[in-house]
C-alpha cells in the first residue's frame, strides 16, 4: 500500500508537467532542435525521471513519513501544547534560523532508527513495522529540543521591518499591497519583508536573494544595547548609554 501510494502520487506529479507548455517560447526554424528537445525532456520525458523516482519511492516514502512526523509534532505539541512555537506560521527567508534543532533533530533520530528497522537491524520480525518507528519516533523526539531551547531557534526575527501588522484588527492577514523592489509585482502584507536596501521585498524574491543583500539582520544580545551581559557585567562601550549606528559596540 506503501509503494502504490508513491506511484499514485508521482503519477498526478507527471501529469501536471504539462503546464510547461505555456511558457515554451514560440517555434521557429531557428530554435526548431532546442524546442522540440526542450519539449520532450520537459514533457513526456519525465516519465523517465518518474520511473527511478519510483524505484526508489518505497525506500523515501519512510523519509516522508519522518518529516510529517516531525512536522505534525511540531504543531500539535510544541505550539499549542507547550507554546513554545510561534502561532502565526513564518516562512519568509531572514525570520528563520538556517537550522531549527527541533525539527532537524527529530528528523535525522526518527530517519537512522526506521532505516535500520527497515533494513532488519533489529530483527526480521519488525522490518514491517519501520514506518510506524518512523511517525512514532518523530513526534516523540520533537517536543524534546523544543523545550532544551525553550523554542528559541524557531524565529530569527520577530520583527519584519514593516511597520504595519501582518494581521488586521480581525485577526486576518493585512491585504495591504506592497510593491517589490526587486521583482516590482505586488504582493500581500504576509508576503513581504522591509529590505536592508529599502523598501519591501516579496518572499520569493527573499529566499532566492543568493547574496543577502536583502536580509534584515538578526537582533542584537540585549547586553550589546547597554543591558546586561550574560555573565552579570554590562558591556563596557555601552555603558554610558545605548548604541547607535555612529558609535556601534
Amino acid at each position: 500500500m506503501l509503494g502504490a501510494g508513491v506511484c499514485l502520487s508521482l503519477m498526478g506529479q507527471i501529469g501536471e508537467q504539462i503546464d510547461y507548455l505555456r511558457f515554451m517560447p514560440p517555434r521557429t526554424d531557428a530554435n526548431r532542435r532546442a524546442w522540440w528537445t526542450s519539449v520532450v525532456l520537459a514533457g513526456p520525458g519525465w516519465v523517465v525521471f518518474g520511473a527511478v523516482k519510483q524505484a526508489i519511492g518505497a525506500f523515501m516514502a519512510v523519509h516522508v513519513l519522518d518529516a510529517v512526523g516531525a512536522v505534525a509534532a511540531d504543531i500539535a505539541i510544541d505550539k499549542y501544547v507547550l507554546k513554545l512555537s510561534p502561532r502565526q506560521p513564518e516562512f519568509r527567508c531572514g525570520m528563520l534560523h538556517a537550522v531549527n534543532p527541533v525539527g532537524v533533530g527529530s528528523f535525522l533520530a526518527s530517519s537512522v532508527l526506521s532505516t535500520s528497522v527497515y533494513f532488519g537491524l533489529f530483527g526480521a520480525a519488525v522490518r514491517s513495522y519501520s514506518p510506524l518507528v518512523a511517525v512514532g519516533i518523530a513526534v516523540v523526539l520533537a517536543p524534546s529540543p523544543a523545550v532544551l531551547t525553550r523554542g528559541r531557534f524557531h524565529l530569527r526575527r520577530t520583527d519584519d521591518g514593516i511597520a504595519e501588522p501582518v494581521l488586521d484588527a480581525d485577526g486576518n492577514p493585512s491585504g495591504t499591497r506592497y510593491e517589490c523592489v526587486v521583482c516590482r509585482e505586488s504582493c500581500e502584507r504576509p508576503d513581504v519583508a522591509a529590505s536592508v536596501e529599502g523598501g519591501e521585498i516579496c518572499s520569493l524574491c527573499l529566499s532566492t536573494d543568493r547574496d543577502g543583500r536583502h536580509v534584515l539582520p538578526a537582533p542584537r544580545p540585549a547586553w550589546l544595547h547597554g543591558q546586561v551581559r550574560p555573565d552579570g557585567t554590562n558591556c563596557t562601550s555601552c555603558r554610558s548609554g545605548p548604541c547607535s549606528r555612529s558609535r556601534p559596540c
